[in-house]
């Protein structure tokens, strides 16, 4: 059983240097690259919420009572 333990700790070991590895394009974005998505997100939250509290959404073909 202990040989089986080895073989699944190999097993695991393998998998997890491979999930590790970084190459090419795939790198971890720079901090002026995530700021920007941060931005973005940002921005489109607002809009969104600008949207709601103006009143878009509503059906305009309805009739208030």
């Amino acid at each position: 059983m202990s040989e089986l333990t080895e073989q699944v700790r190999a097993y695991f070991s393998a998998i997890g240097k491979k999930g590790g590895s970084v190459k090419g394009v795939s790198k971890a974005r720079t901090r002026e690259q995530a700021q920007r998505a941060v931005s973005a997100r940002w921005e489109r939250y607002r809009l969104a919420k600008q949207a709601d509290q103006n009143g878009a959404g509503q059906n305009p073909t309805e009739s208030s009572p």
